[in-house]
């Protein structure tokens, strides 16, 4: 059975593969960290891949050059992966997260902010905080509850909602999109180039070139289309 990892104050070592990985001090890990568990409360540098078979807890700040794979991610620190992450059940953002490559998860929660250079791939997408998505971010359902300006390139999906959250940062809420293909999609403070869908309600505060429906569209208070074309 692999040994535990605990580490209080500054150490630099090699890869390896663990049981439970605790992080409190200072710790330089060169080479392909593999482990049941992990826990990072002080800060953590991987020049390898770290895969986790159950839950990768970043409460202090880590980096990771490689891949990364858990069974569930919680980041209410500060995270970096130079590579894709992959997570087998739910990934939460309540810090900062910043991966390069994709995050593909059977839920992501965004309470912080994240940025994602690649796709955003999961069963349910929930978001109350800020996202920057480089590429498409597809999902079954797709929830915002804007408090400050999120942007995604592209938006796939089943269900959409997008609406202003009560409280939160000094921004104005926004979110921005080139384009949203789904089936039924319902969004206010949206700006986008063109939106696609079954059911499309574009509602306050939106700005959208050009709305693209088969069932049915409705425009709602102080939102501004430009063309709507049922086909």
């Amino acid at each position: 059975m692999p040994e535990d990892l605990e580490v209080s104050g500054r150490t630099s070592m090699g890869g390896g593969t663990y049981g439970r990985v605790e992080v409190n001090g200072m710790a330089k890990m060169q080479g392909d960290i593999a482990c049941e568990t992990c826990e990072v409360n002080g800060s953590a540098q991987v020049d390898g891949s770290l895969r986790v078979e159950g839950r990768l807890e970043v409460n202090g700040r880590m980096s990771v050059d490689g891949p990364v794979s858990a069974g569930v991610l919680e980041v209410n620190g500060l995270c970096d992966v130079d590579g894709n992450c992959e997570v087998a059940e739910r990934a939460e953002v309540s810090g900062m997260a910043r991966i390069e490559g994709a995050l593909r998860a059977g839920a992501v929660n965004i309470g912080g902010r994240a940025q994602v250079d690649g796709p955003i791939e999961a069963e349910r997408v929930h978001v109350t905080g800020n996202v920057r998505c480089g590429a498409l971010m597809n999902a079954d359902v797709i929830e915002f509850e804007l408090m400050g300006k999120s942007k995604v390139r592209e938006i796939g999906c089943t269900t959409l909602t997008a609406a202003v959250g009560s409280g939160g940062w000094f921004s104005k809420p926004r979110l921005e999109v080139e384009t949203i293909e789904g089936d039924r999609i319902e969004v206010e403070a949206v700006l986008a180039r063109r939106i696609r869908g079954d059911v499309v309600v574009i509602g306050d505060d939106c700005r959208v070139d050009r709305v693209e429906y088969r069932t049915s569209f409705e425009r709602r208070g102080s939102a501004v289309v430009g063309e709507a074309v049922q086909i």
